[in-house]
């Protein structure tokens, strides 16, 4: 029996608070069978990432992969094209809300897990609309901004039953690195997304965390710790040049196999600057897909792991 199995649950909830899991044993979901799945998804946040987006959808074509685009409600609105043409591809447009609260150019003067979950559900509902307005399809997935959950989202995402995911904690805060089903009810008036529901319901939302970069364990594998320029130590910001990048790539892919699982984000704006970032990014998706990985959606993730996670 696992550490996890019996610690008291409130016990356990503060282990999970001061990020003490990835140092005990965590619980155990056997993956499904089949390949590791690896969910390749890319946060939308400027219009540079809007701008870069065609020719991202070529490039993963071309590597036989599928990926989850995190779109802001408001700049997708105001540049539909590339969405409505990464949708008709097959690829998965998800929320990130209408605005993106925190983002200094939309809206630079609110957080929003400070928001109350009425304005929370606002910025959802905002979201759903402008992206269906788009797609013709209502997503299925919701990414925070800057993948910070606050009390009251819980209850405002209960209002969108379409939603079957979220994917905005980091795998070493929550007591399983891989996806999980959250509390239907939170314990002891904590309304964090992070903590495993003894007896998940088939349709509860289904918590899709994203794997820590090797060796840092406070940041999800991404491009914006890796290669974001202009770099910025002091936020965690572009710390590796081009080689360690794709070397650190290949380790998460190995230390992950096990779990059958991993997820990662890259900001389109990092991946498609240059030349050889490019190259660079394509050798790694090939890498990935060369290794038996199979890159896909979350929504697709989603799919295959709830029969697992909320059995």
């Amino acid at each position: 029996m696992s550490l996890h199995a019996v610690l008291p649950a409130r016990l356990s909830e503060e282990i999970a608070r001061r990020k003490l899991w990835p140092v005990l044993p965590r619980r155990r979901i056997a993956p499904p069978a089949g390949p590791p799945v690896l969910a390749l998804s890319f946060d939308l946040d400027y219009q540079a990432d809007t701008d870069a987006l065609p020719a991202l959808t070529d490039l993963v074509d071309a590597a036989g992969a599928k990926m989850t685009l995190f779109a802001i409600g408001k700049l997708a609105q105001a540049d539909p094209a590339a969405y409505a043409d990464a949708h008709a591809r097959g690829h998965e447009i998800a929320n990130h809300t209408w605005s993106h609260p925190d983002n200094p150019v939309l809206n630079p003067d609110r957080e929003f897990w400070h928001l109350s979950e009425d304005e929370m559900a606002d910025e959802i509902a905002r979201g759903q609309d402008a992206l269906a307005a788009i797609t013709g399809t209502r997503p299925v997935g919701f990414r925070t901004p800057h993948f910070k959950d606050a009390a009251p989202l819980r209850a405002a995402l209960r209002r969108f039953p379409e939603i079957r995911y979220a994917s905005s904690s980091l795998a070493s805060r929550c007591p399983a690195p891989v996806p999980f089903v959250p509390e239907a009810a939170p314990r002891h008036g904590d309304q964090s997304l992070n903590f495993p529901s003894a007896s998940p319901a088939p349709n509860d939302l289904l918590m899709i965390p994203l794997t820590p970069c090797p060796g840092v364990r406070w940041s999800p594998f991404s491009s914006y710790l890796s290669i974001r320029r202009p770099a910025n130590p002091a936020k965690g910001a572009g710390l590796h040049d081009l080689d360690k990048f794709e070397t650190l790539w290949r380790r998460m892919l190995d230390e992950e196999r096990p779990r059958g699982f991993a997820s990662v984000y890259f900001d389109p704006l990092d991946v498609m600057r240059d030349a050889d970032t490019v190259a660079v990014f394509r050798r790694m998706l090939d890498h990935a897909r060369d290794a038996g990985w199979h890159l896909t959606t979350l929504a697709e993730v989603e799919r295959l792991w709830r029969p697992v996670a909320a059995p």
